[in-house]
């Protein structure tokens, strides 16, 4: 399915199914998390980046790994929070509880 396409190509995205689906372990669907890649500061201009990398793997059947190794080069910028409580805060280090 695509999600895994988009999986292997280290694109994460999750299966949703459509009003049409009748079977909800194979939905015909995908939901992307857009506001993820917004929180790590990413614009407009890098959205068209992203469907174009998601168009590679699921529309023109690129191979994953290559995929795979320009979203890595894209994502290597966006580390740290930008619209959060946290702002400049590393994204994926774990935030501790008082």
């Amino acid at each position: 399915p695509c999600s895994q396409l988009l999986e292997d190509s280290n694109i994460i995205a999750n299966m949703n199914m459509l009003p049409r689906d009748t079977k909800p372990k194979s939905p015909s669907g995908i939901r992307l998390g857009s506001q993820e890649l917004t929180r790590l500061g990413m614009r407009e201009s890098h959205m068209a980046e992203v469907a174009e990398l998601i168009a590679r793997a699921i529309v023109r059947k690129e191979p994953t790994d290559k995929v795979k190794q320009d979203v890595i080069k894209l994502k290597k910028d966006f580390k740290t929070i930008q619209y959060c409580f946290h702002s400049g805060h590393p994204a994926y280090d774990r935030f501790h509880l008082i």
